[in-house]
């Protein structure tokens, strides 16, 4: 913004009379136009016009004129909406000299008492930008942006206002700039940020507007103009979706009864893999970026093609390169992948979705990623190595199905599929603890059905060597895991008891060192 102009006395006169037109009810709408178009024009360089914007009457006239629904195929009609956008805009940053927050606060409340309604009004879908041209759009999402910073209660208000549905359906279209996107995106992470859509904030999304913005990640994942989706963007989306779905049962809920179970497991995985694009695929003009957007998206279109590939990372996307990513970056993605595992994890546990069982597509893709072997045996890093995350996700959804009584028919898993004999061999040597928890569950559900399928499971090589890293691990929740494990794998079968009787000794004597230690740490 350029610096602040003093405004002169003929010049304070013209404000003025700029104002009057503006509030007049006599005015005709060419009058009020041109008042407003100069007031918009004053404003970029006019401290005093700015502070003069800042008024409770000024700020309800120009949002009662855009609450009008406005018809903006003509050119008149969207310069005058712009303008009114400009002068709202403009107002949220009073004078250069402000010391204190008391005129942001005071352009808050007004806005805020007033509420987001008139935001409805402007074109959001596709077919209406198209129709109207997105300009006034475009440019709303910029002011919407300036006045998200002026106060903490603005997002709230916002979320009463349903303000999330329209900024949903404008991300989904294709009209956006980039400076625009990344303003939608960060406001509508504002409203989804935890605390914000408390009661009585309005009903959940439609299923339309949840699939949308499960989509969202994957529209903006990687383009050719600005490459890999950034970070910031990244986390914006995937916040919102963790956000929305942490709000309550009925926002969870709304997944499995819409269907949308498959989708939050094609977010969850694309998540998974940009946070492992290594550092040579971020340019998408680069030979590797093509490489990283033909492995993102591939035959129809879609995330992954129905050939189940999707389930497997690609070793060309996922090279050997270490992936140059900012620490506290890394800290968040982790924190983000393991918030979809555990929302992945309740769902599979809802009474409804367990009803599915095996039968559900979902979990019949989860059943061919855990049951087949790595991409090539002869690769030096396993490419499941390199998503534990997806893997503890799958072991979880499983285990939850198999617990609601499904586990009578999941003899098949091991017997036919084989299912465990993969998973053992990578608990044996992952090194992250989610995974171990996770994969563990799992073989103790697969050893319900029978005394058959427990002795193969316990005879499977590497089994033991997954219950002794669990019986001596340094994490007491292991530990647990361990003895559960092996108490799962010796039901009815005293040979079996006798073959992993030094390791729950071993478990034993464990509990009884760390408890020794903790007792006189305590003392």
């Amino acid at each position: 913004m350029a610096a602040a102009a003093t405004t002169s006395d003929p010049e304070r006169h013209d404000l003025e009379s700029l104002l009057r037109v503006m509030h007049s009810s006599d005015a005709t709408s060419d009058q009020f136009a041109t008042a407003v178009t100069t007031l918009a024009d004053l404003s970029r360089t006019s401290a005093d016009t700015r502070k003069a914007l800042e008024g409770h009457d000024v700020i309800k006239r120009l949002m009662d004129a855009l609450a009008v629904p406005i018809l903006l195929e003509t050119p008149e009609r969207q310069t005058t909406a712009i303008a009114i956008l400009r002068c709202l805009g403009n107002a949220c940053y009073g004078t250069d000299d402000d010391d204190d927050d008391e005129d942001d606060n005071r352009v808050a409340s007004t806005i805020v008492e007033y509420g987001f309604e008139w935001v409805h009004h402007l074109p959001s879908t596709e077919a209406q930008l198209k129709g109207r041209g997105a300009t006034v759009s475009i440019m709303a999402v910029r002011v919407l942006n300036n006045i998200s910073t002026l106060s903490t209660a603005v997002p709230t208000q916002m979320a009463l206002d349903s303000l999330d549905t329209w900024l949903i359906d404008i991300l989904a279209s294709s009209m956006l700039p980039d400076d625009a996107v990344t303003y939608a995106m960060n406001l509508f992470a504002s409203i989804y940020t935890l605390g914000v859509r408390e009661p009585p904030t309005p009903a959940t999304l439609s299923k339309e507007r949840l699939s949308l913005l499960l989509s969202l990640a994957e529209k903006y994942a990687c383009d050719p103009i600005h490459g890999v989706m950034s970070s910031d963007r990244l986390a914006a989306v995937s916040t919102s979706v963790c956000n929305y779905l942490s709000g309550g049962e009925g926002e969870k809920k709304q997944i499995v009864d819409f269907g949308l179970q498959g989708k939050l497991w094609d977010l969850f995985v694309l998540v998974d893999r940009l946070s492992q694009a290594p550092g040579d695929v971020k340019d998408a003009q680069s030979k590797s970026g093509e490489t990283l957007r033909r492995n993102l998206f591939q035959g129809d279109g879609r995330l992954w093609d129905a050939s189940m590939e999707f389930l497997k990372p690609d070793p060309k996307f996922l090279s050997v390169s270490e992936p140059v990513v900012e620490a506290e970056d890394q800290r968040f993605t982790q924190a983000q992948l393991l918030s979809y595992v555990w929302l992945l994890s309740d769902l599979a546990d809802d009474a409804a979705f367990a009803r599915k069982g095996l039968k559900d597509p979902l979990v019949g893709d989860i059943v061919q990623l855990l049951s087949q072997p790595p991409i090539t045996e002869t690769e030096s890093i396993s490419a499941r190595k390199l998503s534990p995350y997806r893997l503890t996700a799958a072991c979880q959804i499983l285990s939850n199905v198999l617990n609601h009584g499904v586990w009578r028919s999941a003899a098949p898993l091991v017997q036919h599929d084989l299912i465990h004999t993969y998973l053992i061999a990578d608990l044996v040597e992952t090194d992250h603890d989610e995974y171990l928890h996770a994969g563990s569950y799992l073989l103790c559900q697969l050893a319900r059905p029978n005394a058959e399928v427990r002795q193969q499971l316990a005879l499977t090589p590497g089994m033991s060597g997954v219950c002794g890293r669990l019986a001596r691990h340094h994490n007491p929740a292991l530990r647990e895991d361990a003895a559960r494990l092996i108490t799962a794998l010796v039901r009815d079968s005293p040979a079996t008891r006798q073959m992993y009787l030094p390791l729950m000794e071993e478990v034993s004597a464990l509990n009884e060192t760390h408890r020794a230690v903790r007792e006189k740490q305590e003392e």
